[in-house]
């Protein structure tokens, strides 16, 4: 989970600057399935932009953004 939490703070910044986002975009459960072994499903509510606007022939033209990246001074270089 500290690796997860720090990629999000890096490429979700949106995600993480928000209590009220931290709090619906960050899920978890914990199945365990004997005395060893367990699985975590994590469920995440991730945003990537882009710019969509009408092309030549009504066809949608699609370009993705940089995201803005920053990175904490705890955390290596993604």
């Amino acid at each position: 989970m500290v690796g997860l939490i720090a990629w999000l703070k890096v490429h979700q910044l949106d995600l993480m600057a928000n209590e009220e986002t931290r709090k619906q975009g960050i899920a978890f459960e914990v199945d365990f399935n004997n005395h060893e072994t367990v699985d975590i499903p994590i469920k995440l509510d991730l945003t990537e932009r882009a710019a969509v606007k009408t092309g030549e022939a009504s066809c949608l033209d699609i370009k993705h953004l940089v995201e803005i990246q920053h990175t904490p001074p705890y955390a290596d270089e993604f």
